[in-house]
């Protein structure tokens, strides 16, 4: 069975390696649109990793409250 979840692991992140070594292409990122011309040139695989690490990181932060809360009331239960 681990060697299933290996494998399944391994598939995925050659999958993923593969994808980010093919979207080598530069993208724009536009800022406020036809309100002020910034722009910003980036590969693709950049724009994805940050942006996925902006939501690993966003997430954790509103989660943040909770965990802190649930420890809490976990130490002061004690029987």
């Amino acid at each position: 069975m681990k060697f299933i979840f290996f494998f399944a692991k391994l598939s995925f992140f050659i999958f993923v390696f593969v994808f980010a070594l093919t979207n080598t292409h530069n993208v724009t990122l536009n800022i406020f649109p036809g309100v002020l011309d910034l722009a910003v040139d980036a590969p693709l695989v950049l724009w994805l990793c940050g942006f996925f690490l902006f939501g690993v990181v966003f997430t954790l932060v509103s989660l943040f409250p909770r965990i802190l809360t649930t420890k809490k009331t976990k130490s002061t239960d004690v029987s």
